[in-house]
């Protein structure tokens, strides 16, 4: 059996801050310091209804390019990434989590993307690869957790060591 275990989605429900371009242009935008989307975590909270009874399934989907799905190092941030998130934002307590469901249910929809957690990379006026990481915490999760924000700070800061981290070696 496989390490990762994925299914591919091809509709993004939430839509990625990005412009799509040439690798040309990418890779002259690149030089010139402009940062890009590297991968992004969406952790998606869906209401749905098992015998009369409304549940919360939470969904961790990972977003990038489709080239590299497959590629060692993307399987591998993938994994801490969503772990991250899990150990952070996403570490609720059982009432915490049941609290999310009348709150995505009174926003007339049935799921609502919690969180997500991008990382974007750039080249450094020395020449050097950067990270920036991002990330945007929707306001429902914040009303059953007010502590979420300054958890997504340590998930930032967690993230990108994981993302300077050299390729572990199997």
């Amino acid at each position: 059996m496989p390490d990762h275990v994925h299914e591919e989605i091809r509709e993004i429900k939430y839509k990625l801050d990005i412009t799509e371009r040439t690798e040309e242009e990418v890779q002259r935008a690149f030089l010139e310091g402009e940062e890009f989307l590297v991968l992004e975590i969406q952790i998606v909270g869906k209401v749905e209804e098992d015998k009369g009874k409304d549940t919360l399934n939470v969904d961790y989907l990972a977003v990038c390019n489709t080239k590299v799905l497959m590629n060692p190092w993307m399987q591998d941030k993938i994994r801490k990434l969503t772990i991250i998130c899990k150990k952070t934002v996403m570490n609720l307590k059982p009432r915490r989590i049941a609290g999310l469901i009348p709150l995505i249910k009174g926003c007339d929809k049935q799921e609502v993307c919690l969180y997500r957690l991008s990382a974007w990379v750039f080249m450094d006026e020395d020449g050097t690869k950067k990270w920036n990481i991002k990330d945007k915490i929707d306001p429902v999760l914040v009303e059953v957790d007010a502590v979420a924000p300054k958890k997504a700070e340590s998930a930032k800061e967690w993230a990108k060591e994981v993302l300077m981290e050299p390729m572990e070696q199997s």
